[in-house]
């Protein structure tokens, strides 16, 4: 058996393009669509959100903190795979605190894909810091989702 790992990684950078591009227009029932039903988004302890999340709690859980932050953009700089099963991301998140002021966000994400299905999403980095002040400046001291 021959398996075309070129097809693949040009299908699974073209599937975290297509989360992107959803995720920054707000679109979480076609960003659903490209997730296992049994999905995990991994968070870090420090994360507001911290600890795994799966399914379509995960894909509500992000949606309420991407509007809890007020995102508003995201630009993608780089996807680059590695073998069949691995994506790694880098991008800004782009939004606006609860004063009107403009804040960009570096974050690094590692997702892993199988039979054309995200599976699994862990950021690697955000700002932690900032992430607090962000939800802070919108009246937020604890983010809690409503999953």
């Amino acid at each position: 058996m021959v398996i075309n790992v070129a097809g693949m990684s040009t299908d699974n950078r073209q599937l975290i393009s297509d989360l992107y591009k959803f995720a920054a227009t707000g679109d979480f029932v076609r960003l659903g669509e490209l997730m296992a039903p049994d999905y995990a988004l991994v968070q870090s302890p420090g994360h507001p959100m911290a600890g795994t999340w799966e399914g379509a709690a995960a894909t509500a859980a992000a949606g309420q903190f991407s509007q809890a932050l007020g995102i508003s953009g995201i630009t993608v700089h780089d996807i680059a795979t590695d073998g069949p099963h691995r994506v790694m991301s880098l991008v800004d998140l782009i939004g606006t605190d609860g004063a009107g002021r403009p804040w960009t966000m570096p974050l690094v994400e590692c997702f892993r894909i199988e039979n054309g299905r995200i599976t699994e999403v862990r950021p690697f980095y955000w700002d932690q810091h900032e992430l607090a002040a962000i939800l802070a400046s919108r009246g937020i001291t604890e983010f809690r989702p409503t999953v």
